[in-house]
């Protein structure tokens, strides 16, 4: 059983959503990517244009072992609006750079997730 009512989850997600993008001090709006199959290992294909994210928190080593991200190198967490376009092994590429997502985690209190904890890898891949 829920404690909250469709109201109060959608107030949540109101809450939540106003600390995201690039209209926010705290946030930026990305392009999340495909990689289309071919031989140009640069080719992208926009999936979303502008989506809304919190800004990339650097993850230190514990982090990174806890999201099964140990041999990543260089690795970031964001929070962002939750959207079922999101898979692992597409791109989000925020000011020329090119972030691998690794992972992604709904946060929710019911079925639907009130935003996503991604998971990224900075391959060292700029773009643009």
């Amino acid at each position: 059983m829920n404690p909250f009512t469709a109201a109060e989850l959608n107030a949540m997600r109101v809450e939540i959503e106003s600390t995201m993008g690039s209209d926010t001090a705290v946030g930026f709006d990305a392009l999340i990517a495909s990689i289309p199959t071919g031989d140009d290992a640069t080719a992208r294909t926009a999936v979303i244009a502008a989506h809304p994210c919190r800004n990339l928190h650097q993850m230190d080593a514990q982090e990174k072992e806890r999201a099964g991200m140990g041999t990543v190198t260089i690795a970031y967490r964001c929070e962002c609006k939750a959207s079922t376009l999101i898979k692992p092994r597409m791109r989000l590429i925020t000011n020329g750079v090119d972030y691998r997502i690794y992972g992604i985690v709904a946060r929710k209190r019911t079925a639907e997730p009130l935003y996503y904890v991604i998971y990224l890898e900075d391959e060292g891949v700029t773009y643009g």
